[in-house]
């Protein structure tokens, strides 16, 4: 199989963007610490600092996935981040809020980490270490 060079980007782009995404959404369950619904306690009913899964609804990893993937692939995803929002909410296991943030912080991040990488090669130290990475390189 040939990898053309705009896929070989958007790969680069994916796996890039997934170092930093999955990192940040642990970082924001831990801080937050929402309680899932089928726990039966109010929406603002937040445990920081909470290693539980039980507490860990803020934001959804599965909505952000999905955000990360159509960032990278436009497509007309909206139904299917819909279909997504309404299975993840009618499970009881994510707030609506949960699903909506989610999905914009991994639709943020390859947009950020793209950014990231523009100023890495403008500073020649790094522009080095980029150009021999088998991943982030061109």
């Amino acid at each position: 199989m040939i990898i053309t060079k705009l896929q070989s980007k958007k790969i680069r782009q994916i796996s890039f963007a997934s170092l930093f995404l999955y990192p940040l959404l642990f970082c924001f369950k831990f801080v937050v610490g929402r309680a899932r619904p089928y726990l039966g306690e109010s929406l603002f009913s937040l445990h920081p600092l909470e290693l539980d899964p039980a507490f860990s609804s803020f934001p959804s990893s599965h909505a952000a996935a999905l955000g990360l993937f159509f960032s990278i692939f436009p497509l007309k995803g909206w139904q299917v981040m819909s279909l997504l929002a309404f299975v993840r909410v009618v499970q009881g296991v994510h707030y609506p809020s949960d699903v909506v943030v989610g999905f914009l912080v991994g639709f943020m991040i390859p947009k950020a980490t793209n950014l990231l990488l523009d100023q890495f090669e403008r500073f020649p130290p790094l522009s080095w270490i980029i150009k021999q990475h088998p991943i982030l390189r061109d």
